[in-house]
């Protein structure tokens, strides 16, 4: 009685439906935008683990490197030796630890001619603790 929509003919589709083979119609729900993002910090993860007793210290990490599922190197040392008496290991991102590796042995052989004789421990890591206060404010 007076209503113009002929019942003959299938109802409008919503926008957002999709055909499919055989008149199997999938309808899109919504979801949370994704947000994608660039970083260049990987956590190459890792483990350090220090023991240390009154005559002793024993320092000691594992040697693989990976992202994710992704193994890239069973071969890759976290600690390096500063000098005769001290070592360090870092974990996360290798190309940090390297860097600051690098970095402090730098320091060391700075300190080294000026010194003439090796630091001690202690203050190894206050040029440690230096450092990276330093960089309090970097990501």
């Amino acid at each position: 009685f007076g209503s113009s929509v002929c019942h003959n003919e299938p109802a409008p589709l919503p926008k957002d439906a999709q055909a499919f083979p055989r008149g199997v119609w999938q309808f899109d729900t919504m979801q949370a935008p994704l947000e994608h993002r660039w970083s260049p910090y990987v956590d190459n993860g890792g483990t350090c683990l220090g023991v240390a007793g009154d005559d002793y210290a024993v320092l000691a990490a594992d040697t693989r490197l990976s992202h994710g599922y992704s193994i890239h190197s069973r071969n890759c040392s976290k600690v390096t030796q500063l000098t005769d008496k001290c070592i360090i290991g870092s974990c996360g991102m290798k190309s940090d630890a390297i860097t600051l590796h690098k970095n402090l042995k730098i320091r060391i052989t700075m300190y080294e001619h000026k010194h003439r004789k090796q630091p001690s421990c202690i203050a190894i890591a206050q040029m440690l603790s230096t450092m990276l206060y330093h960089k309090r404010f970097f990501p």
